[in-house]
């Protein structure tokens, strides 16, 4: 007679896995710890991801401390490695975090870190909230201690759900455009077409065969021999130039026969959190 031996926690917690969502907390790293610990703990958070910075030697105790008493509890700690200072390297890293955790419910911790970090944990929530799947909280503090070396408050008194809006972006194509120019630094319009076409982004054919594809992230054009050109500067400027202009992330300057694009401050600063296609 054959005894088969089966983990029960181990296939239940897989199992459970694979048909609920995980409960998914994002922190700013700062001078807190139970702001931190309290609500990962109180709403049964299944993993955690810290905000940290690569010198982080002022706030490194209390990481472990975040880390020994979250781990305690079962709670899985990860860490996403980002520049404080940074609004928009905030935003990059709370979008690559929610983009990881995709199928999961995530809530975004708004009263860890700093003002800054506050702010863009906000909009990074209201700009890739897509599947609606992510949320926003703020801890409020039971008091704020004295204390020169340990945490700035101690205790949580209550937990706010913050009200949820959308800030729109632009769409993948386009956001893959600003990619190309800021590798150019500054390129033609015929150029950014043929850069456009090498990459997949701009299909030009004659006839339509089943080889070409229908796709919202791909520019088809129909031209006949000799024109291609021609047809595909005008679908340039309609779909990628005019909303580019729109948003003010590029400038186009005419030089001779030439137009030649560059990104302006805000398409430089857009393209710091908006990933490529």
């Amino acid at each position: 007679m054959i005894y088969l031996y089966i983990n029960t926690t181990y296939s239940y917690n897989n199992i459970m896995n694979e048909i609920t969502n995980l409960r998914i907390h994002i922190a700013p790293m700062g001078f807190e710890v139970d702001r931190i610990v309290i609500p990962a703990k109180e709403q049964r958070a299944d993993r955690l991801w810290l905000l940290t910075t690569a010198m982080s030697n002022q706030v490194g105790p209390f990481k472990e401390t975040i880390t020994e008493q979250l781990r305690a509890h079962n709670i899985e700690v990860k860490e996403m490695i980002h520049d404080r200072s940074d609004p928009f390297d905030i935003i990059r890293a709370t979008r690559q975090i929610i983009q990881q955790e995709d199928g999961n419910n995530i809530a975004v911790n708004l009263s860890s870190g700093s003002k800054i970090q506050a702010v863009g944990c906000m909009l990074a929530c209201m700009m890739f909230n897509h599947n609606r799947n992510v949320s926003s909280y703020y801890a409020e503090p039971k008091k704020y201690s004295q204390s020169v070396d340990g945490p700035l408050s101690e205790g949580v008194q209550r937990i706010m759900t913050m009200p949820g809006y959308d800030i729109q972006i632009p769409d993948k194509m386009l956001v893959s455009v600003l990619h190309i120019i800021q590798e150019r630094g500054r390129i033609n319009k015929k150029d950014l077409l043929r850069k456009m076409q090498d990459v997949g982004l701009v299909v030009i054919y004659e006839e339509l065969d089943s080889s070409i594809k229908q796709d919202n992230n791909v520019i088809l054009i129909q031209a006949k021999r000799g024109v291609e050109t021609v047809a595909g500067l005008t679908r340039l400027n309609n779909k990628i130039i005019t909303p580019l202009l729109k948003w003010g992330f590029i400038d186009v300057e005419q030089v001779g026969r030439n137009n030649y694009i560059t990104l302006t401050s805000k398409g430089k600063n857009a393209i710091k959190f908006l990933p490529k296609l």
